[in-house]
């Protein structure tokens, strides 16, 4: 479950800066700059996400009931 958080994670970070990136040269676009913000921003909330659960996970929380409600 934490790979396809990671692996969702650097798609959403790859397709938003793909958006951007072929968005800002051809003028501003409203729609595109809101979709690929929002995907960077989807990006990187997965991304931490991860690795809180790998920081829970060091500390030994991850796996007991009731620690944070995973």
């Amino acid at each position: 479950m934490d790979v396809y958080r990671v692996l969702v994670g650097l798609v959403s970070l790859a397709c938003g800066a793909i958006i951007l990136s072929r968005t800002l040269p051809a003028g501003l676009n409203a729609v595109a700059v809101v979709t690929g913000v929002a995907f960077v921003a989807f990006g990187v909330y997965r991304l931490r996400l991860a690795g809180r659960r790998y920081l829970d996970y060091r500390r030994g929380l991850v796996g007991k009931v009731g620690e944070r409600g995973y």
